[in-house]
């Protein structure tokens, strides 16, 4: 075996990383699928996506993780993120597109539930009404934003808008940086009352 002018013996190893605790990788494998992206979310610590993922669920989130989403897209037809503890924090540039068909948000923060954006693109389609889907929604986590762009397919106004916060919660959304976020063309913040 011969790298580069570096002959290495058989059966050797020049460098092996495996199921690294930061979930960068699991296994000798880049976070690739939907399986590894859930275990590593699961783990908690730094996660850096490896290529495009289609969830079939969400995932959920309940511990301290930061999702780097490093130029890749996350697609499902419900919602994305459920976070449910910790502080889940989003970093990069990529895209989560959800909620095409059903009535979801692309990340949800529930009681005790922490989420920071600090980039990212994020959408979120129109229900099988073709109502109005909330991106983002607290039902009593709270959810900071400090960069992304936000979008909804708009279609008629049904309960749904970019930032929502279910009435009666203990939910906040609190926008800390707006000249790093954009609101798409068309979408409406919205309180759920």
């Amino acid at each position: 075996n011969k790298v580069d002018g570096v002959t290495v013996g058989e059966g050797s190893v020049l460098y092996e990383e495996k199921d690294v605790q930061d979930g960068l990788v699991i296994d000798n494998r880049a976070i690739l699928t939907e399986s590894d992206l859930q275990a590593a979310l699961s783990k908690g610590g730094k996660v850096k996506l490896g290529g495009d993922i289609t969830l079939s669920s969400y995932l959920t989130v309940s511990k301290d993780v930061t999702l780097d989403l490093n130029e890749k897209d996350i697609t499902t037809e419900g919602l994305a993120f459920y976070v449910t503890g910790g502080t889940f924090t989003i970093t990069g540039t990529g895209n989560v597109n959800a909620a095409n068909g059903t009535s979801q948000p692309a990340v949800w923060a529930a009681t005790n539930g922490k989420v920071n954006i600090q980039g990212g693109s994020f959408y979120v389609g129109l229900d099988d009404e073709k109502k109005t889907n909330s991106c983002i929604y607290s039902t009593g986590g709270q959810i900071e934003i400090d960069g992304g762009t936000f979008a909804n397919a708009g279609g008629t106004y049904g309960g749904g808008g970019i930032f929502n916060v279910k009435n009666n919660t203990q939910g906040k959304i609190i926008i800390n940086k707006v000249d790093g976020v954009t609101v798409g063309e068309g979408s409406v913040l919205y309180e759920e009352k």
